[in-house]
């Protein structure tokens, strides 16, 4: 029977661990150009060794974060991951999510991101969250706002 971390109260969006069996979905959405566009390193071609070697690394014992499966109504929709912060950042953790597109506006990250918020501030006891998102990612600026984030300023020429 599968684990979950945290399931919404619809059940429709779960949060679990990632499995061998997601890195075909995986490399399927990193691979989707629309998808990636999101990601920090842009897009590129991801062989299925490197969603395979994504999923064996987040299986791991780790003291920095954690990188789960978001799923819908059963089926692998995403990733929610967080890094906790260290040094001037401790008591923090930044935020990172995607979803393919497929699962595009269906409130699944939202609700991730909803689902891990208690589980950072009362247990792990973070004082602050945060989440760098690209100026015109206009659906994950307001992922963070339905979440209660607030815009703190621009990053400008971070990304070049």
């Amino acid at each position: 029977m599968e684990r979950y971390f945290a399931i919404s109260e619809d059940q429709q969006v779960k949060l679990r661990g990632l499995q061998p069996r997601d890195a075909t979905r995986i490399h399927r959405m990193w691979n989707e150009e629309a998808v990636a566009l999101s990601f920090r390193e842009g897009v590129r071609a991801r062989p299925l060794a490197e969603a395979e070697s994504y999923i064996f690394f987040a299986r791991g014992k780790s003291t920095t974060g954690r990188d789960l499966a978001l799923e819908y109504r059963g089926e692998f929709a995403g990733c929610l991951t967080w890094q906790y912060g260290s040094g001037v950042r401790d008591g923090s953790a930044e935020l990172s999510y995607w979803v393919g597109r497929d699962f595009w506006g269906k409130g699944i990250a939202s609700t991730g991101v909803m689902l891990a918020m208690p589980f950072l501030y009362e247990q792990k006891k973070m004082h602050r969250l945060y989440a760098e998102v690209a100026s015109d990612n206009l659906a994950s600026c307001r992922v963070l706002e339905h979440c209660g984030f607030r815009k703190e300023g621009t990053q400008r020429e971070a990304l070049i």
